[in-house]
């Protein structure tokens, strides 16, 4: 039988080291993403994502192309959101976009008929 020396070894397991750990990864800009539906996890926790989002700390941050964890509550928010579609439109907007005549073709061949242009209260 071979004399095996069995020693046991430590590893360090966080905390015992003189170097920080490094900061966590964050993306610039978050796109294109695999999953749209899914929410972006947050790096900070908030124990109320609607003080959040109307705290000063938020409202007062500087605006940069870079990607934070406000604008993350904003889009996981969103998310939540489901605008559906309408039939009525305002005729001053779409004329001043243009896109009348798309509107209407669009309708047809959706199968919602006409425009409705003139909302009546029931």
């Amino acid at each position: 039988m071979i004399n095996e020396r069995r020693t046991k070894r430590r590893f360090d397991v966080g905390g015992r080291s003189a170097a920080p750990p490094p900061p966590p990864v964050r993306d610039q800009d978050p796109w294109p993403r695999e999953l749209e539906d899914k929410p972006i996890p947050l790096f900070d926790h908030f124990d109320d994502t609607r003080k959040a989002a109307k705290s000063s700390k938020c409202r007062n941050r500087a605006i940069s192309d870079s990607w934070d964890d406000y604008d993350s509550l904003f889009f996981n928010e969103w998310l939540k959101v489901s605008i559906e579609p309408t039939r009525f439109v305002d005729l001053d907007v779409i004329r001043s976009f243009g896109i009348r005549s798309y509107l209407e073709d669009m309708f047809v061949e959706l199968g919602m008929g006409n425009m409705a242009t003139n909302p009546h209260v029931l």
